[in-house]
Order: C-alpha cells, then sequence, then structure tokens
C-alpha cells in the first residue's frame, strides 16, 4: 500500500507542474502557465519586431523598441505560455528598459489585460534575464505615470493595463506590427 501512495504522488506532481510546460507546449484556453526567470533567458533569439522609437508616456523612454515574440498567435490571439517581451535598446543589454508579459490564461488578471501577466527584467553582467517584478501591475513608485483622464483613484492608474485595456479586441496588443498578426487583412473587393 505504501509504494502505491508514493507511485501516485509521483505521479500527481509529475504531471501537473504548471512552470514546467515549455511555453512551445501550452495550447488550450484552460492552461495555466507560470513563467520562471529561466524562461526569459533566450528571448533574443526570438522573433524581433520594430515597434517603434519615440517616447511613450507612461512608462516606455525613447530609442529604438523591440518586441521578441515566443511563438506566433493562433486564430487571432497568442496561446497560453506565450512571452512577449519589450526592450528599448539603448546601449549595452544590462542598460535596457525591457519590459514583459506572459499569457498566463485561468482568468488571471481578470480586471485587466485578460489572461496576462507583466514583468520588468533586466539584463545582468553575465548577461542572464533577470526578473525585477511580475504580477497584475507594477509595484507601488516603479515610476509608470499617471495616464490622463484616469484620475488618481483608478485602480489601474500609472499601470500596464490602463494602456492596453483599450485593446481588448486584439487580445490587448497595442503595437501595430505585433496587431497585424492578430487581425486578418480585409477580404480584397
Amino acid at each position: 500500500m505504501r509504494t502505491l501512495v508514493v507511485v501516485a504522488c509521483l505521479v500527481a506532481a509529475g504531471g501537473c507542474l504548471d512552470d514546467e510546460l515549455d511555453p512551445s507546449m501550452a495550447s488550450t484556453t484552460n492552461d495555466v502557465y507560470i513563467a520562471l526567470q529561466r524562461d526569459f533567458q533566450t528571448f533574443r533569439s526570438w522573433t524581433r519586431i520594430q515597434v517603434g522609437d519615440a517616447e511613450i508616456v507612461g512608462g516606455h523612454p525613447a530609442g529604438p523598441r523591440f518586441v521578441y515574440l515566443s511563438r506566433a498567435p493562433v486564430d487571432g490571439e497568442f496561446p497560453v505560455g506565450t512571452i512577449i517581451v519589450k526592450t528599448t535598446e539603448v546601449g549595452e543589454a544590462a542598460t535596457w528598459k525591457i519590459h514583459a508579459r506572459v499569457k498566463r490564461g485561468g482568468g488571471f488578471n481578470a480586471r485587466g489585460s485578460i489572461g496576462w501577466e507583466w514583468f520588468d527584467l533586466r539584463i545582468n553582467a553575465s548577461d542572464e534575464a533577470l526578473m525585477m517584478w511580475r504580477g497584475e501591475k507594477p509595484p507601488a513608485n516603479h515610476g509608470y505615470e499617471s495616464l490622463p483622464g484616469l484620475g488618481a483613484t483608478s485602480s489601474m492608474d500609472g499601470d500596464c493595463n490602463s494602456c492596453h485595456a483599450a485593446a481588448r479586441d486584439t487580445d490587448f496588443i497595442l503595437a501595430p506590427a505585433v496587431r497585424a498578426m492578430i487581425t486578418p487583412a480585409a477580404p480584397a473587393p
């Protein structure tokens, strides 16, 4: 009986660790993906798209900005397990401003950009991507500005959701080059 209990525990533990999923393997809407620091290590080898260079009020400084995609969208949205990293690449990688999001799924961030978890990353002297924070919104006093029209009482004041919520129809993606991957081109007349 003891052996049966041990085997059952090992099987249950081995098959349920969401943080062990490969981002390219998660696919159904019922999936939940918990990103770990190691999941960001190879982001500079992913699909890279330039998305601008002008300052964006609210947290994105001026400079060449790129988005790195771990996978392409499917049927108008990014699958659970998708990782998107946005960089402002000025100077050495250790000085870049790096924001990221992970399609966590499972109803995460239900009052914001549904399904998405936000991250801030830095590259250290050993060229490793480090998580500085993660969650539904940045920590207090992170440096995001209050955005016009939200007012000081908004629960999303000065966070990622306050801008990205406007793009609900395109899986909360704002960058036109990435939105184009989600929104199919209109048929020719």
